[in-house]
This record gives structure tokens, sequence and C-alpha cells, in this order.
């Protein structure tokens, strides 16, 4: 999955922010809990992330993710 580039007139986030595991923990948590709420995760999207997250050089797999 490509990166997108935040908006710098959107942003209400300090450079800080990014940089606080966690503020990055409870983002990870809520984007997963909207995700499983929504019925959004489909093979598809397990596999898109398994593979960003395996570019990145973790060794992990959806089963151990969810």
């Amino acid at each position: 999955m490509p990166r997108k580039a935040a908006s710098a007139s959107t942003s209400d986030l300090t450079p800080k922010s990014w940089d606080n595991v966690d503020f990055l923990n409870d983002l990870l948590v809520a984007f997963y809990q909207v995700g499983c709420h929504t019925n959004s995760f489909n093979p598809q999207v397990n596999n898109a992330i398994v593979e960003f997250l395996t570019s990145r050089s973790h060794d992990t797999s959806w089963s151990a993710i969810r």
C-alpha cells in the first residue's frame, strides 16, 4: 500500500504526535475496531495489510494480527 501525503491545511497533528507511541497504538486500535465493526476486512484487504507489513520487514500473518 503506497503512503499518502497528508494535507498540510487539514492536519491538526503536530510532528510530535507521530512520535507518540501511545497515540499511534490508540490510532491503530481505533482503525482495527472500526474495520471489524463495519466488516471492512476481507481476504484482499487482509492480504494487502500482511504484504505491507512484510515489505516493512515484519514477519507476521493475518492470523497473528487478528
